[in-house]
């Protein structure tokens, strides 16, 4: 807690008022990072663009928005065991969230004849692992933007949106 106090400037005391242990700055930490990462991806998907444009975007705002915070992944990915059932509260909360939101993106595409029609359950399972592959195992070969593009165009292209007139890539790869 002293460094914690020490790094946001803060005195000790004033941190206790906010989070009264360690425990509960920890479950903090970890439940506004995840806020903020559904907040960001959540208004990268203007409702005034396409269904495809925004599901892209979307994509490449979670891949970068990820890779700038490497620091929360690790965090993220500490398990603190005597806190196992409140963190995997928290952690399944957001991703439910987080899977409604593509879920719904992929269902409107579908609906709209952007999409070919399939399970959107599936789709998004595959786009939120093909996300977690690309940050965990790629490498640092290529920059993140151009390989968010590129994932983004690739998920779209297996949903169908690239045939007749439905998708053109912002980026052409």
């Amino acid at each position: 807690m002293d460094r914690v106090a020490d790094a946001a400037g803060v005195a000790k005391g004033t941190l206790y008022l906010y989070f009264p242990s360690k425990d509960a700055l920890y479950l903090g930490v970890l439940s506004d990072g995840l806020d903020t990462a559904y907040r960001t991806y959540q208004s990268s998907a203007d409702p005034r663009l396409p269904v495809a444009e925004r599901l892209r975007r979307s994509i490449e705002v979670m891949v970068e928005f990820y890779d700038q915070r490497r620091d929360f992944l690790q965090f993220f990915a500490t398990v603190e065991p005597r806190l196992a059932e409140e963190r995997n509260r928290i952690i399944e909360a957001s991703r439910e969230r987080g899977f409604n939101f593509c879920a719904s993106l992929i269902e409107e595409g579908i609906r709209t004849g952007v999409f070919t029609p399939t399970d959107p359950r599936l789709a998004t399972f595959t786009i939120q692992g093909a996300i977690r592959s690309l940050l965990l195992f790629y490498g640092a070969g290529r920059p993140v933007s151009e390989l968010s593009r590129e994932l983004g165009n690739l998920m779209l292209r297996s949903l169908g949106a690239d045939r007749g007139q439905n998708f053109k890539p912002e980026h052409p790869q």
